[in-house]
């Protein structure tokens, strides 16, 4: 089955520290655990004071043809089997994987 791509437009959202004012905070560490509300461990880039988020930093936010803003989460974010990691590291099939 052929790929089909779609445009869409974004922006690239990061999440600024709040307590040294000049670095932005990253995904740190291991993916979630999984219990409710979800939150990653993330790192400030700048003067390495953690702190936890529900949304992996940073993130993508594209709105459709339509006008719908969805939010996702960078692909290296994404805890991937090792079954799958040629999947993951081959760009083209970068959308079928966060569809």
């Amino acid at each position: 089955m052929p790929q089909v791509f779609r445009p869409i437009s974004g922006h690239l959202v990061g999440f600024k520290c709040d307590r040294c004012d000049k670095g932005y905070y990253e995904r740190a560490g291991t993916p979630p655990e999984l219990k409710y509300p979800r939150q990653w461990l993330h790192k400030c880039n700048h003067c390495g004071i953690e702190s936890h988020f529900s949304t992996a930093y940073p993130m993508f936010r594209a709105t459709t043809q339509r006008h719908r803003v969805r939010d996702f989460i960078l692909l290296d974010d994404v805890p991937v089997p090792h079954s799958l990691r040629a999947v993951k590291n081959d760009p083209s099939n970068t959308f079928r994987m966060i569809k």
